[in-house]
């Protein structure tokens, strides 16, 4: 794992974490670049921790690169310029992901990589720009970056917090448009209410890391995530072409977790070829820094693997090469 600042087509520069294991003989035929894109009150390091819930290293032990961005306003990325009249904090990052963000990286290192397609991994607050980039890939003819699946976990259809706990902490906590979430309040929702959870769900390893791992996030997406992003996600959600993974933690504090919720979630994709989805018995908010972690990144890395061979078979039945390391 090594740390990376990466500039942009706009001026602005994006920063993060990556993995790109050496292709062997046990290395995937078509490869997937996954990109990860954390929730918030996290950054990069969400999926690039020094213990056995790293992303990164699980991602490598099957030989599949794997870069973790830090999204707009976190860490060395450059903030989202000024949300324009008639948009949302939301739609904008969507956007920006898609014009600047995935460009870029796949110009520097889908070569590189060795990758058949980028698939998208996204967790909690992530993902709602993950869709808005993902439907706006499928209303384009042409795309700069090749994309060939969407994952997704953290994030649902209905809140399980009150609209007044959000607007609390938005009245209450932002300095300069950024909130910073006290730790002693943090941890109980991304991992269990009570300390006898937080031991059955959680390492000490991670808990260790949980003041490293946080991170500011901004006023903007926490407002636009609870109280504007469910009166207009189905226009978007609905236009997506990718292949989509989606796991419902069941302990799940942010969102009600229920068979009907997950489906809820699962039927808006129309245009999609493939939805697979699920509730994650017993897992918390925050799964993939839990004891469910290595499971279901290594079940999204697989997902990932499939969705880049998918990919591959179709644009090579078009004649196209995609590596150096793929003779079609």
């Amino acid at each position: 794992m090594k740390s990376f600042t990466l500039s942009l087509s706009n001026g602005a520069q994006v920063s993060g974490s990556l993995s790109i294991p050496s292709r062997t003989s046990a290395t995937p035929y078509y490869r997937p670049l996954i990109v990860g894109l954390h929730g918030g009150t996290y950054f990069s390091s969400y999926f690039a921790t020094d213990t056995a819930n790293s992303a990164l290293t699980i991602a490598a032990s099957l030989g599949v690169p794997f870069i973790s961005v830090d999204r707009p306003g976190y860490k060395d990325s450059t903030a989202l310029p000024s949300v324009p009249v008639g948009s949302t904090f939301l739609q904008e990052e969507g956007k920006y992901l898609h014009q600047y963000i995935l460009p870029a990286i796949w110009q520097q290192y889908g070569a590189t990589s060795e990758a058949t397609a980028i698939v998208v991994h996204a967790h909690s607050l992530g993902s709602p720009g993950a869709i808005v980039a993902a439907a706006l890939y499928a209303r384009e003819d042409q795309n700069s970056y090749p994309c060939g699946g969407l994952i997704m976990s953290g994030w649902g259809t209905v809140h399980a917090r009150p609209r007044d706990a959000a607007e609390h902490m938005m009245d209450t906590m932002t300095v300069k448009g950024r909130i910073n979430w006290p730790l002693e309040h943090k941890d109980a929702p991304m991992f269990g209410a009570t300390p006898e959870e937080l031991a059955l769900r959680v390492s000490q390893d991670v808990l260790a890391l949980t003041a490293r791992l946080d991170h500011s996030m901004s006023r903007g997406e926490l407002e636009d995530g609870t109280l504007t992003w469910l009166d207009y996600w189905l226009d978007y959600a609905q236009d997506v072409k990718w292949p989509i993974m989606y796991g419902m933690a069941e302990h799940d504090a942010l969102w009600k977790t229920t068979k009907e919720n997950v489906e809820d979630f699962a039927r808006a994709f129309t245009s999609s070829p493939r939805v697979e989805r699920g509730v994650v018995l017993e897992a918390p908010h925050c799964m993939e820094l839990s004891y469910w972690g290595p499971g279901w990144i290594a079940r999204c890395v697989g997902f990932a693997i499939e969705c880049a061979a998918a990919e591959g078979v179709k644009r090579a039945a078009l004649g196209e090469k995609l590596s150096s390391a793929i003779r079609w």
